[in-house]
């Protein structure tokens, strides 16, 4: 007797982690987080809030979030988006410096420090 056993694979469509374009308050950050987790949007919300709150952490890490999380219906991030557009020397040195005030911004210290 002759018995084949058949496999069925599952295939599970992966969605990509996107700002939604409605039901945001801000940039749409914990609204995406929320879809693509599950998890309520409020908490997510609190979440920065109370980051936010131990030395701002939140409020780095949701801009952080905001650029490199791309808008619903947009293939590419505003992160991506910007760089993508730095062609020229000029551009790239602008974005250098911009990054290295940033950075002085973030860590509080004296240029000298950073370097």
């Amino acid at each position: 007797m002759d018995t084949s056993t058949t496999t069925q694979e599952t295939t599970q469509a992966t969605t990509r982690l996107q700002r939604p374009r409605a039901g945001r308050v801000l940039g749409g950050v914990a609204a995406g987080i929320a879809d693509q987790t599950g998890a309520s949007v409020g908490l997510v919300r609190l979440g920065f809030l109370v980051a936010a709150l131990f030395g701002g952490f939140g409020v780095v890490l949701y801009l952080a979030a905001w650029a490199l999380i791309p808008q619903a219906g947009d293939e590419n991030s505003a992160a991506e988006t910007w760089l993508r557009n730095l062609t020229t020397p000029g551009k790239r040195a602008g974005a250098l410096l911009i990054g290295l005030a940033g950075l002085v911004i973030l860590v509080g210290a004296a240029p000298a420090t950073v370097a």
